[in-house]
């Protein structure tokens, strides 16, 4: 599924946490502990690093690289979600309460990769299952398959959920009511049943859970009891690429647990500036 994982440090508390949870997570992949400084007078602080890998055992058994940056931290770490990588942030240990933040526009950037954002605090208990929010399109069936992965590295099982709404425009005819929306559940249904399908294809012990209900509200309520929470991404094509769909939005303002979201490839004649210089960590 993926082949390196990037974490996204600062010497911070969530930077920790972010990369405490990149190392349980089990696969032994290589992890680039990526520091990007934007005061180059800062200095890149090894100790806390090895206090973190030392409560995983000797630092021998990570295959652990660090590098250290100039640049901006969403320009920099934004070049790196692109097909095969995970990027981990942490975040803030309190509510920021804007779209703003780094998480998001990370998420939104729709390199093909996927951003995970881990909140502070100790990681979920062993055995809690994998969460994946789906709404029937094939950004969310490409997730299932990061999901199913997840669940497996954890030995969790899978719970795939469809939240749903009748459309705002309807407008049913009196006694035809119970009719229509027994065809948009079924709508539904057919897109919950073809999510698990592929989850069973993949190995993955999953169930299915379709719900009229808000979809960030449930994600959110699940994510408590949850060991990971994933969603895709959707964007608005490539001039707002930053934005992300209101479900991802509402979970990475305050993260009920770690929240993985899987961005889709948006194809760009943009070229992106890279004003990052690296050095020796």
């Amino acid at each position: 599924m993926f082949t390196r994982i990037i974490v996204g440090w600062n010497g911070a508390p969530e930077a920790e946490a972010a990369l405490d949870w990149a190392l349980r997570r089990g696969d032994r992949l290589p992890i680039v502990l990526l520091h990007v400084l934007e005061d180059p007078d800062s200095r890149f602080n090894e100790e806390r690093v090895e206090a973190v890998l030392a409560r995983h055992g000797s630092r021998e058994r990570w295959n652990v690289e660090t590098r250290v940056v100039e640049g901006a931290p969403e320009q920099v770490l934004a070049e790196q979600v692109r097909p095969g990588s995970l990027v981990v942030v942490g975040a803030p240990a309190h509510k920021r309460g804007s779209r703003w933040s780094l998480a998001a526009r990370l998420a939104g950037r729709h390199g093909g990769g996927t951003v995970a954002v881990v909140p502070p605090g100790p990681p979920p208990e062993d055995g809690r299952p994998v969460v994946i929010g789906i709404d029937g399109s094939a950004a969310a069936l490409a997730a299932v398959e990061v999901a199913a992965d997840e669940a497996r590295l954890r030995g969790a099982p899978l719970e795939i959920v469809h939240a749903w709404h009748p459309p705002s425009t309807w407008t049913p005819v009196f006694g035809e009511v119970t009719d229509d929306l027994e065809v948009f559940e079924s709508m539904h249904r057919r897109a919950l049943d073809e999510a698990v399908g592929r989850a069973r294809e993949l190995g993955a012990e999953c169930s299915g859970r379709l719900h009229r209900a808000d979809a960030a509200q449930l994600l959110d309520e699940l994510g408590a009891s949850a060991s990971a929470v994933v969603v895709a991404s959707h964007g608005y094509g490539r001039i707002r690429r930053f934005f992300l769909g209101s479900v991802s939005v509402m979970l990475l303002l305050d993260p009920p647990c770690p929240v993985l979201v899987v961005t889709e490839v948006v194809p760009s004649a943009e070229s992106e500036p890279t004003a990052a210089t690296e050095h020796d960590a």
